[in-house]
């Protein structure tokens, strides 16, 4: 089960068995700096496109890497029925270089806006994420039964 951490500098994924084969990875960690914009999406399966490397379940679960030829690269942990987030990143600061991350959690509303909160703070002075405000910690499982209610509907760049 997937997991994602919220830091004041930094966001961490974390995969375990089956997810880490088709991620090929055990963790992503992405500085908030280089988070360009973050959305909340509804249904998050229907944002993966492109050529792939991973699991596919048509309608019910996407995990791995999609948009290996043509872009954009994009980490997928996506679940039918379950909410997300989606992230537009600068690739050059990311290791993977992914463009984007689609993350199915039950709390994506909250996480879209703590996260949009830290990048309007960084836009807004310049400063390092973390510098401005109170620190934000915190821990979820991908599947968990906590939720909230859902946030705007979107999954397009504005």
């Amino acid at each position: 089960m997937a997991t994602m951490r919220i830091s004041n500098e930094v966001l961490t994924f974390e995969f375990q068995g089956m997810e880490r084969f088709w991620l090929g990875r055990r963790t992503l960690t992405v500085p908030l700096r280089s988070v360009r914009q973050v959305a909340y999406a509804d249904r998050p399966l229907r944002l993966a496109r492109g050529m792939r490397r991973g699991y596919l379940v048509s309608g019910v679960v996407k995990i791995g890497v999609w948009g290996l030829l043509t872009g954009p690269r994009q980490l997928v942990y996506a679940r039918r029925g379950i909410p997300g987030l989606h992230l537009w990143l600068d690739s050059a600061t990311v290791d993977g270089g992914f463009d984007e991350v689609v993350f199915s959690t039950r709390d994506a509303a909250r996480l879209v806006r703590t996260i949009a909160q830290s990048i309007a703070a960084t836009e807004q002075d310049g400063a390092p994420p973390g510098q401005n405000g109170p620190a934000t910690e915190w821990a979820g499982r991908a599947t968990g039964r906590a939720g909230t209610a859902p946030g705007p509907r979107t999954g397009e760049r504005a």
